[in-house]
């Protein structure tokens, strides 16, 4: 296995940085939707049926989001910037 470049590791550090001012607010409102869903759907997370429902309703939605990430990589390849971490 040959080792990574000496600068790889560092542009990848400020790869990441440029992209927490995109992410961070990404996850904030995943999280806030998630909240508002679980406080308006009045369910009782001490029950079973409440848990149920949680973890089905949290399962579709990451079968959503796994969907659309796919979507857009895939759109990304086909106008010629495509993901270098995925491809």
């Amino acid at each position: 296995m040959v080792p990574p470049q000496r600068g790889y590791l560092t542009m990848w550090n400020s790869d990441m940085v440029n992209a927490l001012p995109i992410l961070v607010p990404i996850l904030v409102l995943l999280g806030a939707g998630a909240g508002i869903t679980l406080a308006s759907d009045g369910l009782d997370l001490w029950t079973r049926e409440g848990r149920r429902l949680v973890l089905g309703n949290f399962s579709h939605l990451l079968v959503r989001l796994a969907g659309l990430g796919a979507g857009l990589a895939v759109l990304q390849r086909y106008v010629g910037q495509p993901l270098d971490i995925l491809w």
